[in-house]
C-alpha cells in the first residue's frame, strides 16, 4: 500500500515538471512574438552613418614671409688685441655693463716721440740740458728693477709703463729746431700735454659698455642698417624687400682687429616686422585690434598694426610692432611667417554634411530619436573639399535675420550627432526643417 502511494507521487511529479518546462518555452516564444511586434510597430531604419562634432579652434590666417627690424647698435674695437669676453650670445646686461675687454697691441712709437719732444720742451724751459749723461741715474736703475718684476709678475700694464717711463728718461738727443713748437706753448699746457700722452701710453686695456641696457650679440646680418626700426615704416616696400641680401659675419674670436664689427647691443623691448602679405583687403577689418604672429613652427607672439605700403588691392608690405619673446627668434632676420587675425572656437565635420534648406540657410543633419532627424542651422568660417570648420556658437546658438530681427537660434553642439551623408536620409524620416 506504502509502494503504490510513494508511485503514485512520483507519477504527479514528474507531470508538474513537464508542465514547468512547457510554460517557460511559451513564455520565451512569447517575448520573442511581443519584441518582434514592438520592432515591428516602432523601429525606424537607419540606413545612414553618424559621426559627433569634433572641438577645434579656428585661425583665420594670412600667410607670408617677413623681415626682423631691430633697434641695435654696434660696437666696434678701437684697436687691435686680444679680447676678453664677459657676455654671452643672447645675455641681456644692463647699461654700462662691461661685454668686453681688448688687451691692446698697438704700436705707440709716434706718441712716445710725441711725448720725447714734450719732455725735452719742458726741460729747456726749466733750463735743463736735454742732453743726458749716458751713466744712468738712481731712478733708472729703480726703473730697471720694477720692469724686472713687472716681468716676472707678467704685470704687463705696469711693465709697458714702466718701459716707457725708462725711454723718456734716457738719454737722447733732441735738435732745438724739433722744438720750435712746443717751446712756444705756455708750461701749463706743455704739463697737461704730457699728462695726456702718458696715458695713452700706460693704455694697454680698453673696456667695452653696453651703451643701453638690451641683449647682447656677436653675430651681424644688417651691418648696413637696411633692416632697422628706426627707419621710416615707408621704406619697406616690396621692391626694397625684393633686393634685399643679408650680408652675415660672426666676431667673438680672441684676436680682434682695429675697426672690426665687435658685439651689438639689441634692444629687447619691441621689435617690428615687415610682412609681405597678397593684399591689404585681408587685414583690414583687423586692423585696430591685436594679431598673434606666429614664427616658423610655433612661436606665438602679439602684434598690432602699425602701417601698409602697397594698394589695397594688391600685394604689399604690412609693418607690425611686438614686444615679446625676441630672445627666442633674434638670431634670423628672415621667416616664414603666419599671421593670425582672429581665434574662434568651433567644430569641424565631413564637408559632405553640409546641405541647404529650402530658404538657402547651410547646415546639417543631427540625429533626433529612433532614428529620425532634424536640420540644425550652422555659421560655416572655412571649408575645404574634405572638412568644413562650423561656428560653436555662443553658448550653443548662432545670430539668425527672422523677418527683419536677430535672433539667436540653436546650432551643432558636441553632444549631436551629425549625419556624414545626408543624401542617405530618407524623407519620412525628416521631422524638422528650420524655416527662416
Amino acid at each position: 500500500m506504502v509502494y503504490e502511494e510513494r508511485k503514485r507521487g512520483m507519477s504527479r511529479g514528474k507531470k508538474d515538471r513537464g508542465l514547468g518546462v512547457l510554460f517557460l518555452v511559451l513564455f520565451l516564444l512569447l517575448l520573442m512574438v511581443l519584441g518582434f511586434v514592438f520592432r515591428q510597430l516602432t523601429g525606424v531604419r537607419v540606413p545612414y552613418d553618424l559621426i559627433p562634432p569634433q572641438a577645434t579652434l579656428y585661425r583665420d590666417v594670412a600667410l607670408g614671409e617677413g623681415y626682423l627690424l631691430l633697434r641695435e647698435s654696434t660696437a666696434k674695437t678701437g684697436a687691435s688685441g686680444v679680447a676678453t669676453y664677459f657676455a654671452d650670445e643672447g645675455q641681456k646686461v644692463q647699461r654700462d655693463y662691461i661685454v668686453a675687454n681688448v688687451n691692446v697691441l698697438s704700436d705707440h712709437t709716434e706718441v712716445k716721440d710725441e711725448l720725447i719732444k714734450v719732455q725735452a720742451a719742458i726741460d729747456y724751459k726749466n733750463d735743463e740740458n736735454p742732453k743726458r749723461s749716458p751713466q744712468f741715474t738712481e731712478e733708472e736703475i729703480n726703473t730697471v728693477r720694477n720692469i724686472q718684476r713687472f716681468i716676472r709678475d707678467e704685470d704687463y700694464e705696469n711693465l709697458i709703463s714702466g718701459i716707457n717711463s725708462l725711454e723718456l728718461s734716457s738719454a737722447r738727443t733732441v735738435s732745438i729746431s724739433q722744438l720750435n713748437e712746443y717751446l712756444q706753448k705756455p708750461m701749463k699746457e706743455l704739463e697737461e700735454e704730457k699728462e695726456a700722452l702718458s696715458r695713452q701710453l700706460a693704455t694697454t686695456n680698453s673696456d667695452y659698455r653696453a651703451k643701453e641696457a638690451g641683449m647682447v650679440s656677436f653675430f651681424f646680418d644688417d651691418p648696413r642698417g637696411r633692416l632697422s626700426m628706426d627707419r621710416d615704416p615707408e621704406q619697406f616696400t616690396l621692391e626694397n624687400l625684393h633686393n634685399l641680401k643679408l650680408d652675415t659675419m660672426t666676431s667673438g674670436a680672441n684676436r680682434v682687429e682695429e675697426g672690426a664689427p665687435f658685439f651689438r647691443i639689441i634692444d629687447n623691448l619691441g621689435y617690428r616686422v615687415a610682412m609681405v602679405i597678397d593684399s591689404y583687403r585681408l587685414i583690414e577689418d583687423y586692423v585696430d585690434g591685436s594679431f598673434t604672429m606666429k614664427f616658423g613652427e610655433g612661436i606665438l607672439v602679439p602684434a598690432t598694426f602699425v602701417a601698409f605700403n602697397g594698394p589695397e588691392d594688391g600685394p604689399g608690405v604690412a609693418i607690425f610692432e611686438l614686444h615679446d619673446q625676441l630672445e627666442r627668434i633674434y638670431e634670423k632676420r628672415h621667416y616664414n611667417l603666419t599671421l593670425i587675425k582672429r581665434e574662434v572656437s568651433a567644430y569641424t565635420v565631413p564637408t559632405s554634411a553640409l546641405i541647404e534648406d529650402a530658404q538657402g540657410n547651410r547646415g546639417v543633419y543631427v540625429e533626433r530619436t529612433r532614428g529620425f532627424v532634424s536640420f540644425v542651422p550652422v555659421d560655416i568660417l572655412s571649408e575645404t573639399n574634405e572638412e568644413a570648420y562650423i561656428r560653436s556658437g555662443n553658448k550653443g546658438t548662432i545670430e539668425r535675420e527672422v523677418d527683419g530681427k536677430t535672433v539667436q537660434v540653436a546650432t551643432v553642439n558636441s553632444f549631436d550627432r551629425v549625419v556624414k551623408n545626408p543624401e542617405d536620409v530618407p524623407k519620412e524620416q525628416i521631422i524638422f526643417e528650420e524655416e527662416n
